[in-house]
């Protein structure tokens, strides 16, 4: 009967045997392993997103755990009667399948014959990847030829399937939550642009309320539009005047014309203001005050987005 053991030794015996690709490993031991490796996996991915120097120790820690994750699962192959070749078969699968990718991209969609071909060995790809994975979450083979297999308490076993359970528990929850912040970014996003269009909308009018009476709008500025109380509380910074996406809001005015400029805007939201109706007062939107034609090379800038009104 096995020694008494817990999941941490499970992990611990992935770096004992750094290189160990001969032998077995139960179904307890790989998944154990499995889950606190890819915990912190999961962990240090997210604060390198935090933190942009943390990928290094991100990137280390995978190099670190490459080899005995290999080794690990050469020896839950052996422990069901598989050789690690049938791992090595994943690999060629998935080079197939993007060399086939590679080439349906260059030949195009006409060339019927290569799309069929990719949509084939990445279903193929899929397929066996799953395959492999019921592999690993087999229990152990009586009779194989990798060595004797270890004779599991019944303990063991049953912990053995709860860790398969929370190894996909944990991916499916950070699915859901890469999906949950991808929704409420796009939704922020999209309730700034519309704050945007409400905040120029007002700004023209008021700017045409404010010099109806002027020759021109030559005074035009931040301090003078607050002065004149029509920004709202919200717009108005310590020392400037603020848009939805955190950057500045600049006011210009130049004889008959008046100048609206929003800095720090994202590209997307650049490409949906630019593509807005503002009326027959606009005469054009002006992107990094010219130094860019568009809405790529002035994101790629920093972009600072204008509206020239008349």
């Amino acid at each position: 009967m096995e020694k008494s053991k817990n999941i941490f030794d499970a992990y611990v015996s992935a770096f004992t045997n750094y290189f160990k690709f001969s032998g077995r490993a139960t179904r307890y031991d790989f998944w154990g392993f499995r889950l606190i490796d890819f915990t912190i996996a999961a962990v240090l991915s997210i604060f390198a997103a935090l933190w942009n120097p943390a990928s290094v120790l991100s990137g280390l820690y995978t190099l670190a755990t490459l080899f005995p994750s290999l080794a690990f699962t050469s020896r839950r192959l052996h422990d069901v009667g598989k050789s690690f070749w049938w791992f090595w078969l994943s690999i060629l699968l998935f080079i197939l399948t993007a060399v086939c990718g590679a080439i349906n991209t260059y030949a195009g969609d006409e060339i019927i014959a290569f799309t069929v071909l990719y949509v084939l060995m990445a279903l193929a790809t899929f397929l066996y990847s799953l395959y492999l994975l019921y592999l690993t979450c087999k229990k152990s083979s009586d009779n194989t030829k990798y060595g004797e297999p270890v004779n599991e308490e019944e303990v063991y076993v049953k912990k053995s399937k709860w860790f398969i359970v929370a190894y996909f528990g944990i991916i499916f929850a950070l699915i859901l939550s890469v999906a949950i912040i991808a929704g409420y970014s796009k939704a922020t996003g999209k309730y700034k642009i519309n704050q945007t269009i409400d905040q120029i909308a007002m700004l023209q009018a008021n700017i045409r309320v404010l010099f109806a009476n002027q020759p021109s709008y030559d005074a035009l500025s931040p301090a003078l539009a607050v002065e004149a109380g029509f920004i709202p509380d919200d717009m108005i910074g310590e020392e400037y005047l603020v848009n939805p996406f955190g950057g500045n809001i600049s006011l210009f005015g130049a004889g008959k014309f008046f100048l609206i400029v929003y800095s720090d805007v994202p590209q997307d939201a650049c490409e949906t203001l630019s593509e807005q109706d503002w009326g027959n007062n606009l005469l054009e939107i002006v992107y990094n005050f010219k130094r860019a034609r568009n809405c790529q090379e002035c994101a790629e800038q920093g972009c600072e987005l204008g509206w020239t009104f008349k």
